[in-house]
């Protein structure tokens, strides 16, 4: 072995903390990118892959009505339609026992389970449903739920008990993932929902056309409209969704753009320790470059040297951070996969292109790095090499310095830890630059955790209600409140008109934007969305309405402007805008029209589809109470409930829909926090290395140890400290942009919140690292005899 690689291996191993350090560093940010590469490569092929195996409709069509086999048969030979399935979705209640609670369920059924058509479920075992009393259960709901898998489990339906057989264990790859507030779902024969439910035909549709485009499939939607609404179906809902992409990869979609500015950042953030490690270790050993350059060692060969040194930084921070990376790959991958209902792979996959990136970061990024702290370091010449020990000697003569030596008023010790701190600044340049970042990131990602848990609590909070019923068809208002009014916990009540609808911007323009019409008395107490230009309905308005902001953009509209809206076939109504409105909620589509202008409109005077209430007292056990109470009630009354939901279920599944995102941005401000307690333990424990000479003074005039530990302690504070004090305000624009950002990626408007929670940990954080990253070393270089520290090199 060469003297060279001698003396690189034997720095490395004499300076073992300082190596461990550089590594870890290093190997953050490469684990990072590995985790990250491998997710953004092995999720979205397995969501494809498995999706695409279920032959997915292009088109999901959700009814405001029902469709029959004839109905379906009729509707498959218009143009364009290359075929069609009918599904309805049901709802009821179940339990295991008698013991257990009675939760909500899910119930779904299709026409043939043995041939179907598009977005297919698979039979893992048993058999499909025959009958009204079988059923199937979607596998992930044996999980979450502990739905048995054989035997039987009480249903109810109208206050009714009913046994049903659980007969077989399927997958529904479109089924709502109980992670993102599904509830158990169940699958059924056609003569269960028949004969119990009283559901004839279908409520959901899946399309498929030739060649799948979005202009095709837009197409076939404008065509089945027209049909469907003399069928007395018109269309509620509908999603396009190429058959190459999942439902869900918006959100993965937002999932991995986090993932990945985290990990850039991760990688960025070490590689300023690396900086600062390699900018330390030429500084300590300026004399060695001086007496290598007098006995023949070139400039070149210096930096050769040292960048070989990096390398090995890098080799050693690739071997752990390869395997470690590839299994945080998997395991992630196979989290998401299950929290979006998709089977997990069941090989180990390696991702070529997170492994490929993976090497090239680790070897050429630190390399980088480093060449600005080696090249400054090994052009000093021999003359300056031995005259000065260290890089930066002529402290003193800055206008820093000079101001800090005038401190005279301060105790002796406090002036010392002072000036002591800002002795080396180009490393405290560094690692105020790597602790500010960490900082404003770690905040970031924080107050974006936080944002979206307040938009989903703002959402809940600007519909007012407490408990929302859903009716199955338009019943007549007097008739509804007559029986919601005689329920005990129940404090206000304000009946809805909602129905889908297009808005267009003339009357006759053919193509509109899709929206939902919710007609409320101007009056209501309980909706209170924030308006954003011009006003809310006033009682006395005829034709007014209020638009969802985004709604309104899209059509192109402004205060005053007219738009017409669909009444079923061609029949529109002109209506005049007043005002737009902040609402994220039913995909931003919502308009708000006065609810006797409306009912008069859609020949359904004196009707309502939906009941808003407020419940005394406000308290979840009281919602629960009420909204089992109401749908039991109405349903014995001959009132058909669709749905029920409380606000706090409203809200905690708004919360599950962008739980991974809230997670992992909860995760990676973790990963943050590592950088930086890295970084400023680095810095701290190189501090407390170079200046084991001036320990050894300090000792040998009397300084005790504690004292001793002091100054250093200080030091790691007052760096701690003013890095957050500055990383305060330059998080605020920077977790703006961030949570606008991502809102962009998965296409739901975020709220900024500024999050102190996240501030004051980053400053628990920040103290703790100052005292242990500069304690821990400098307690162990008190504890070097003197003679030691004054012979060290």
């Amino acid at each position: 072995m060469s003297i060279g690689f001698r003396k690189i291996f034997r720095d490395l191993w004499r300076s073992k903390g300082r190596t461990a350090l550089a590594v870890l560093s290093i190997f953050i940010g490469v684990f990072a990118v590995g985790m990250v590469g491998g997710v953004s490569d092995l999720l979205p092929a397995r969501m494809t892959g498995s999706y695409s195996e279920t032959n997915p409709a292009h088109i999901n069509i959700f009814l405001a009505g029902a469709v029959s086999d004839d109905d379906l048969t009729a509707l498959s030979r218009l143009e364009g339609v290359a075929g069609i399935q009918g599904q309805r979705d049901l709802n009821a209640r179940w339990r295991k026992d008698n013991v257990e609670p009675l939760r909500n369920m899910d119930l779904t059924f299709r026409p043939d389970y043995e041939d179907q058509l598009y977005n297919t479920i698979k039979l893992l075992s048993g058999r499909w449903p025959a009958g009204a009393d079988e059923a199937a259960i979607e596998r992930s709901s044996v999980t979450s739920f502990g739905v048995p898998t054989e035997g039987s489990i009480t249903m109810v339906v109208n206050d009714r008990e009913r046994t049903i057989t659980i007969v077989g264990v399927v997958e529904d790859l479109n089924a709502q993932a109980p992670a993102f507030g599904g509830d158990a779902t169940f699958y059924v024969d056609r003569r269960l929902a028949e004969n119990v439910f009283g559901a004839f035909g279908y409520t959901q549709l899946g399309v498929q056309v030739p060649v799948f485009s979005e202009a095709a499939a837009e197409e076939v939607v404008d065509r089945l409209k027209p049909p469907l609404e003399k069928i007395g179906a018109p269309v509620f809902f509908y999603q396009v969704t190429p058959p190459t992409k999942h439902p869900a990869q918006d959100t993965v979609n937002g999932v991995n753009f986090i993932l990945g500015v985290m990990a850039s950042l991760s990688l960025m953030l070490g590689l300023f320790l690396v900086i600062n490690t390699i900018n330390a270790i030429v500084a300590q050993q300026v004399p060695q470059i001086g007496v290598m350059k007098a006995i023949g060692g070139t400039t070149p060969q210096m930096v050769g040297l040292y960048l070989s040194g990096v390398i090995v930084y890098g080799l050693l921070a690739l071997l752990i951070a390869l395997p470690l990376g590839a299994l945080a790959a998997n395991a992630v991958t196979g989290m998401l996969l299950g929290m979006l209902v998709i089977p997990p792979d069941p090989v180990f996959r390696l991702s070529q292109p997170a492994v490929i990136t993976q090497v090239i970061v680790s070897l050429l990024v630190p390399l980088l790095a480093a060449l600005w702290p080696v090249f400054s370091g090994v052009r000093i010449t021999v003359r300056e090499a031995i005259s000065n020990y260290g890089i930066g000697a002529g402290f003193g003569r800055g206008l820093l310095d000079r101001v800090l030596a005038r401190l005279r008023f301060l105790p002796r010790t406090t002036s010392l830890t002072i000036r002591n701190t800002f002795r080396r600044k180009g490393r405290v340049t560094l690692t105020q630059i790597t602790l500010i970042m960490a900082g404003v990131v770690f905040i970031m990602v924080r107050s974006s955790a936080a944002s979206f848990t307040y938009t989903i609590k703002f959402l809940t909070d600007t519909l007012g209600l407490k408990v929302l019923v859903n009716f199955q068809q338009p019943y007549r208002i007097d008739e509804i409140m007559s029986v919601i009014a005689a329920q005990p916990n129940v404090d206000q009540v304000e009946m809805q008109l909602f129905q889908a609808s297009t808005a267009f911007i003339s009357q006759d323009v053919e193509k509109g934007e899709d929206i939902f019409v919710n007609a409320f008395r101007p009056a209501s107490t309980l909706l209170k969305l924030p308006i954003t230009s011009g006003r809310w309905l006033l009682p006395d308005d005829d034709h007014a309405v209020v638009l969802n902001q985004d709604r309104a953009t899209k059509l192109g509209v402004d205060i005053g402007d007219k738009v017409w809206i669909s009444l079923g076939g061609d029949t529109r109504s002109e209506w005049t805008v007043v005002g737009t409105v902040f609402d994220l909620s039913n995909l931003q589509r919502n308009v708000y029209v006065p609810l006797n202008i409306y009912q008069r409109e859609a020949g359904l005077t004196g009707r309502a589809t939906s009941a808003w209430l407020s419940t005394t007292p406000d308290d979840g056990a009281t919602q629960l109470q009420v909204e089992k109470q109401l749908r039991d009630v109405l349903n014995a009354k001959g009132l058909r409930v669709a749905n029920t939901q409380t606000a706090e279920q409203i809200r905690t599944q708004n919360e599950a829909v962008f739980g991974i995102i809230t997670t992992m941005l909860m995760v990676m401000s973790g990963l943050i926090a590592a950088v930086g307690a890295i970084g400023l333990a680095g810095t701290l424990s190189i501090n407390v290395l170079e200046r084991r000479r001036e320990i050894g003074v300090m000792r040998a005039i009397g300084a005790s140890s504690p004292t001793i530990a002091g100054l250093f302690i200080g030091e790691g504070l007052i760096l701690g400290l003013i890095a957050w004090v500055i990383a305060i305000p330059l998080s605020v624009p920077v977790g703006q942009l961030f949570a606008t950002v991502i809102g962009q990626v998965i296409q739901f408007s975020v709220i900024y919140q500024f999050s102190w929670d996240g501030a004051v940990t980053w400053l628990i954080i920040i103290v703790g690292l100052s005292i242990l990253g500069s304690a821990v070393p400098a307690i162990r270089a008190t504890r070097v005899s003197v003679r030691e520290s004054l012979a060290y090199e």
